[in-house]
């Protein structure tokens, strides 16, 4: 994510052609709630794990949460439980997110302009 924000002006290429305004309201809207959906989950599953106690878990190894002390332990069980509550709704709710956006694609591509599938290629060049 932080490539695509530092090469931000490689990948303005705007709407499809065909797309009319409500579609691309529609379709900005969705990219934007992707972006903080894959920006909040982890950043709140972080938070949980760090304030919690618990600890990150990391591949094969965990990295050690906060030390609970008696000054600190009701705001650090606040913020896990916090994150927690946010991190479920969100989870709840947004994974609605793929499923609609694969669907756009899908009548993008149903509606003639296969150029979409070009576009979203991880392996392809920014298109102009």
């Amino acid at each position: 994510m932080g490539y695509r924000i530092f090469n931000a002006a490689k990948y303005q290429v705007g709407h499809l052609p065909g797309t009319g305004p409500v579609e691309g309201k529609l379709a900005d809207f969705s990219h934007a709630a992707l972006y903080a959906f894959m920006t909040i989950m982890p950043a709140t599953g972080i938070a949980m794990g760090y304030f919690g106690g618990k600890g990150l878990p990391f591949f094969v190894t965990t990295i050690p949460g906060a030390t609970h002390t008696d000054e600190n332990k009701a705001s650090y069980g606040n913020i896990a439980k916090q994150s927690f509550k946010f991190h479920k709704t969100l989870g709840t709710y947004g994974k609605y997110l793929i499923p609609l956006h694969i669907g756009g694609a899908l009548k993008h591509s149903v509606t003639g302009n296969s150029m979409i599938w070009s576009r979203v290629n991880p392996f392809g060049r920014p298109m102009h």
